[in-house]
């Protein structure tokens, strides 16, 4: 599981205990992408508490304390395989998320859950989906260099 932007860290808990319950054999691994400590639009959430919490569930954690969106391209190789990727709004409500480097993270399973907006639901994308994002918005940069 990646998280990008954690907010309060319950719903991080809320996924590894969900993925506990269906993958009782399977080691479940959690990796979280947020601003921590360095937040300054709302409350933060202090990477030392999180990762307390979070060590608690007995999965596998890791958090990566960095600006979320932005460091996606950096971190996206040693992300593959990922099964299932949340990009919350929190992460950095005015950028969306570079769609290219998402589709080397996922494997034929995986599922992407993309909140567009603080208030707004989750969207569900599958592989297909994510690539065709990644596709639109290569065309649309590659426009935006030639004119």
């Amino acid at each position: 599981i990646v998280e990008i932007g954690l907010g309060d860290g319950e719903r991080a808990l809320d996924l590894i205990e969900l993925a506990q319950r269906n993958r009782p054999t399977f080691e479940i691994r959690y990796i979280g992408l947020d601003l921590f400590d360095a937040r300054t639009n709302e409350a933060p959430l202090k990477l030392k508490d999180a990762h307390q919490s979070l060590k608690a569930s007995g999965a596998s954690i890791q958090l990566i304390p960095v600006p979320p969106i932005e460091s996606l391209s950096r971190v996206a190789n040693n992300l593959a395989g990922t099964d299932m990727l949340i990009i919350s709004a929190s992460a950095d409500e005015n950028r969306e998320p570079d769609w290219y480097f998402i589709p080397r993270m996922m494997n034929d399973h995986s599922l992407v859950f993309w909140q567009t907006g603080v208030d707004q639901p989750y969207t569900k994308l599958a592989l297909k989906d994510v690539r065709e994002l990644a596709e639109k918005q290569s065309r649309e940069s590659s426009e935006r260099k030639a004119a």
